[in-house]
């Protein structure tokens, strides 16, 4: 993620962006059809006052999981240190069976997660990042980026044009509605995910993959870092800008 990469550059590495794939975070929470969320029609954060008392499911303690939930929590006046239950569920099927043996009331996940539970019907959709759904905050956000140390892009310049080049072509093919079952074939191959799976995932989601985004994301990644507590507001007001964490090769493709 881009904000990873703003930490390991606050830490003294020299990474940048090479590509974007992803105009938003990859997370959803759903909850147990069983457990009772009244204020489920509110505007956000009004809609989730029901995580007040929860059993929350996340990848691991300390895991970008944790972090976007408690955003969320502040959002919503809830104390994400005394009024819910952290539970590390882990990703994939692991977190898919501790969800489905009610281990937990709501679970923060991505895919093939998300759909698992939707077709079984065994989760219920509460907020869906993808989806534009939640803070503003994340509204405009790059999700999913493609990094790369500065020097060895610049050391590099025709294999990076390459690449650059290569992932247009592959966010244009995958973002043709057309072109969903193919890539839902590749998918599927590549996952190990049922060819059902594969498909709702891949039309799902054709409408959000880009190559670029507006600074105002760049800007966004900065907050949640500081909402987060992971940044002081002095190191993020002293950030690398926009324009200077993403590489030379892709300035022209990148921000837009």
């Amino acid at each position: 993620s881009l904000g990873n990469t703003l930490l390991a550059n606050g830490q003294g590495q020299d990474l940048v962006l090479v590509a974007n794939a992803w105009n938003a975070p990859l997370f959803s929470w759903l909850k147990q059809p069983s457990y009772e969320m009244a204020d489920l029609d509110q505007a956000y954060p009004g809609n989730l006052a029901g995580f007040k008392g929860a059993r929350i499911g996340v990848a691991g303690r300390g895991t970008e999981t944790e972090l976007f939930t408690r955003v969320l929590l502040k959002d919503a006046g809830i104390d994400p240190d005394t009024e819910v239950t952290w539970v590390p569920v882990g990703f994939g099927q692991t977190a898919v069976a501790a969800f489905e043996a009610e281990q937990v009331d709501i679970v923060i996940t991505m895919e093939p997660v998300q759909t698992i539970l939707d077709t079984r019907q065994t989760g219920e959709m509460v907020i869906d990042l993808t989806a534009g759904e939640g803070p503003e905050l994340f509204r405009t956000y790059p999700g999913v980026s493609r990094i790369a140390l500065r020097s060895h892009v610049e050391e590099n310049p025709d294999l990076f044009a390459a690449y650059l080049t290569a992932h247009d072509e592959v966010i244009a093919y995958i973002s043709d509605p057309a072109n969903v079952d193919a890539v839902a074939a590749i998918f599927a191959e590549a996952s190990g995910q049922p060819i059902e799976i594969a498909t709702a995932i891949v039309g799902k989601y054709t409408g959000v993959w880009a190559n670029g985004f507006d600074c105002q994301g760049y800007a966004n990644v900065l907050a949640y870092l500081v909402a987060s507590g992971q940044f002081a507001q002095e190191l993020a007001d002293n950030a690398q800008t926009c324009e200077s964490i993403v590489a030379p090769v892709s300035q022209g493709i990148i921000i837009q």
